[in-house]
């Protein structure tokens, strides 16, 4: 069975991670200041492992990242090359449970040194582990659903 869509790479999804982060980080300092201030927003303690501003960082990475999924099925960066989340199998939008699991995976993917998402760039279907965990692939172009109206 010939495979009917055209994977993302490494590359392209590095790219694109980058943009995220930086559009994410742009969010949290949005949030931020006005809540803890310029000064406290970078005095870092060093007795302390984690911050409040760690914490409301978090969660606006969290937020953004899984609205522009449930929603979009991608990210701003993703969006400069077309690319978007679907299930492996159905190339149709994935479920919100589905793209939860991506996200937990992302931090598993932090627990192996980054293996899990170097492993995009070896992959026959461009998955890293995230993208297995999940059951879900990047591809160039919309899902199915939202080309084609069942």
């Amino acid at each position: 069975m010939n495979e009917p869509a055209q994977y993302v790479g490494f590359w392209k999804r590095v790219v694109a991670a980058l943009v995220d982060t930086m559009a994410v980080g742009v969010s949290a300092l949005v949030v931020l200041v006005p809540v803890v201030g310029v000064d406290d927003l970078f005095s870092a303690d060093p007795a302390k492992l984690f911050t409040p501003s760690d914490l409301v960082q978090g969660i606006v990475g969290l937020v953004f990242v899984l609205g522009f999924w449930f929603y979009l099925s991608t990210t701003p960066g993703k969006l400069l090359f077309r690319a978007y989340i679907v299930d492996a199998e159905t190339l149709r939008r994935p479920t919100r449970r589905q793209f939860v699991i991506r996200y937990v995976g992302y931090y598993v993917c932090i627990l192996t040194l980054m293996l899990g998402i170097l492993w995009v760039a070896f992959d026959r279907r461009k998955q890293g582990l995230h993208d297995k965990m999940a059951g879900t692939v990047v591809i160039s172009g919309k899902p199915v659903d939202e080309t084609h109206p069942t």
